[in-house]
């Protein structure tokens, strides 16, 4: 389901898209889809505090795609969080390309 405006979701990656359990940061590319208001998204590890800066921006109804390089939790979970900076809900897809260990 789209991410609710300033809302926050936690993805667990461990154990899927093929992330091993020594996986310590993933690279993926992040798509906004249906962004019905402009503004970012911002993802990081699942157990840190939010960065202050964004991993992508979009314009409203909009299709925006980048590349990210993401830590994942150091707590083990293998979690990632991302928080939807816009005013209203926007639809994200997170396609893992590699990792690292």
């Amino acid at each position: 389901p789209a991410i609710a405006a300033g809302a926050r979701r936690l993805l667990p990656l461990g154990g899927t898209c093929g992330i091993p359990p020594g996986a310590r940061a993933i690279s993926a590319n992040v798509t906004v889809v249906a962004g019905e208001a402009a503004g970012s998204l911002v993802l990081w590890a699942g157990d840190l505090e939010r960065p202050a800066t964004s991993s992508l921006s979009f314009a409203a109804g909009r299709t925006r795609a980048n590349n990210a390089l993401v830590e994942l939790a150091r707590d083990g979970s293998r979690t990632i969080q991302v928080r939807n900076g816009a005013a209203a809900a926007a639809h994200l897809v997170v396609d893992v390309n590699g990792y690292f260990q």
